[in-house]
């Protein structure tokens, strides 16, 4: 049964002769990614035909959403991205285009996606044509999930990721709301010059500190996100 995309009809591709409910039920139990959609089975008579959103032999309506271009059938509203070649869940007018990183954001943190461009350089930017990094496969090939640090993964395989770590595999930067700090807690410095001392790498603002032998929490913003240099 899918949970994605229910529909009145079964697509076939050229990647295989098996039918399926739709392209994740596919892309989540195969080996490889459905190709292009070659013929769909209507669910109530089981006449085979081209894509298209009726029934040629009943007229039964497929789905509440069809896509004539990625032959997409969904329950859910959903709109097709002219700029990046994907359908999309939702409203168009609530998510806007992000160029740099060739994919659909919410309009809702559209300025704090941009300040995050101007902030970090492009080694933490995405792209939804690359590999995801934890099983491999291409990222348009599932529904994905864009972290805090700007890196995105398959969502399924971020929601199996968060059980062991809550750190981006690329960037080891926190992936929760806020990554954890001690605020209470002020990172002893290097005043006494016998005293032996370590450097600090802070993955979370990017800063190198000379702090004690032992301690793990980074003077400039407070968070125990390090290692040692």
């Amino acid at each position: 049964m899918c949970d994605h995309h229910a529909s009145n009809c079964l697509i076939s591709s050229d990647c295989c002769e098996e039918r399926w409910t739709c392209r994740r039920c596919h892309n989540e139990r195969s080996s490889h990614v459905m190709g292009k959609i070659r013929s769909v089975r209507c669910k109530l008579c089981d006449q085979d035909q081209s894509p298209s959103n009726d029934c040629i032999c009943c007229g039964v309506k497929f789905a509440r959403y069809y896509c004539s271009i990625c032959h997409i059938y969904s329950h859910h509203d959903a709109y097709h991205c002219l700029y990046c070649g994907r359908c999309h869940r939702g409203d168009s007018t609530n998510h806007y285009y992000c160029v740099t990183c060739r994919l659909c954001m919410p309009i809702t943190g559209k300025e704090d996606h941009v300040s995050f461009h101007e902030k970090y350089p492009p080694r933490y930017r995405s792209d939804y044509d690359v590999n995801c990094v934890i099983c491999l496969d291409v990222l348009k090939s599932r529904a994905m999930l864009l972290l805090r640090c700007g890196h995105v993964l398959h969502e399924c395989c971020y929601n199996e990721l968060i059980e062991h770590d809550h750190r981006c595999p690329l960037c080891y930067k926190s992936t929760l709301v806020d990554s954890e700090r001690n605020e209470d807690e002020e990172a002893p410095t290097c005043e006494d010059e016998d005293a032996d001392r370590w450097e600090l790498y802070c993955h979370e603002c990017e800063v190198t500190s000379l702090v004690r032998t032992g301690t793990y929490c980074c003077k400039n913003c407070k968070t125990t996100n390090t290692r040692m240099v």
